[in-house]
């Protein structure tokens, strides 16, 4: 096991042990590692969708980065928007309840590499554009910084969420069964010391489920654990195999990237793409996660804490890209 903490290096020759390491686990290109600005290195991999969330403070509307689908910040009061669900059916569904939803655009930095780099903190709030990105293949990234009470609230924490339901897929409507989401939540909702970790969540068709961890040596079940500390989230999900990986300036090198459950997958779509949203910080109507199927009209899951730079690729990015954003993002 290698602490962070205890090496005197820079994160770009940690990157090049991290991809030996790897070596294997596919997705291996021709891409390399560049040291450039972080929103640069993540244009240079043409995401289908990018919010750098760096509005000033006060800011309505979000800014896509590649001009194509620019989005609304909002906030689930159930007075403009629906509200958030709340009591026996918050519980139910392992959802905290939000007693006075808020958002503050232009929060602290997420990024270590920047410190006037901005965020936007959610607390029963939410990012929300439209649009079929049409997706048979995707990668995500994002940076993140969870501020919910980890020891006590075993809740599940939506960062992204593209998901929606399709007629005919075999999955009875209206709960979801195609698309994805990331979330943070409980390894075993009903156990109280199972711990809280990073899962992508897939649309089979059949339903939405998680994409369970793949067993490595001497690890049956590796996790990727959440601390309240800045973290790199990414996907990649390609045609046979899929990784999760996450990282923080406390990283070990064991534990950044693991393989999960490349699960079928239905990629979201409908003929109107007014009707598919895309959200950061919270989950949509009948989004359930667990049963009973579907679960209440209303906002689920939302996320408590600080998020930026969201992007969303149809590709599935190469290992080596993927370290050149960690490293653009930490290494000072």
């Amino acid at each position: 096991m290698i602490d962070w903490y205890t090496l005197l290096v820079p994160v770009a020759v940690l990157a090049v042990l991290l991809l030996f390491r790897f070596v294997g686990c596919g997705f291996h290109g021709t891409a390399q590692m560049v040291i450039q600005h972080y929103a640069d290195d993540v244009l240079q991999d043409n995401p289908v969708v990018y919010y750098r969330m760096q509005e000033n403070a006060g800011a309505v509307k979000a800014d896509d980065e590649t001009g194509l689908h620019n989005a609304q910040y909002g906030v689930a009061d159930g007075i403009h928007t629906l509200p958030i669900l709340s009591g026996s059916e918050a519980a139910t569904y392992f959802s905290q309840p939000i007693l006075v939803p808020s958002i503050q655009v232009a929060a602290l930095s997420v990024m270590p590499k920047d410190p006037q780099d901005r965020s936007v903190h959610f607390n029963g709030s939410f990012l929300t554009t439209n649009g079929n990105l049409t997706l048979s293949r995707f990668s995500i990234d994002a940076l993140v910084h969870p501020d919910w009470d980890l020891a006590n609230e075993r809740n599940f924490y939506c960062v992204i969420d593209y998901s929606n339901f399709m007629p005919g897929k075999g999955s009875p409507g209206p709960n979801r069964n195609a698309g994805f989401a990331i979330y943070a939540g409980p390894d075993n909702p009903l156990d109280i010391n199972s711990p809280i970790c990073w899962q992508l969540w897939i649309g089979t068709g059949n339903e939405f489920a998680r994409a369970d961890p793949v067993p490595i040596p001497g690890d049956p079940r590796p996790l990727h654990r959440v601390s309240a500390e800045d973290t790199y989230l990414a996907v990649q999900f390609g045609d046979t195999q899929a990784f999760l990986w996450a990282f923080t300036t406390k990283a070990d090198l064991d534990h950044v990237m693991f393989q999960v459950t490349r699960r079928p997958y239905v990629p979201a779509a409908d003929p109107d793409p007014a009707r598919l949203p895309l959200r950061v910080g919270i989950s949509g109507s009948f989004a359930g996660l667990f049963a009973p199927f579907p679960s209440p009209q209303g906002f689920v899951y939302p996320f408590v804490g600080r998020i930026a730079e969201v992007a969303v690729y149809n590709t599935a990015l190469d290992q080596a890209r993927i370290m050149s954003h960690i490293m653009n993002a930490f290494n000072t």
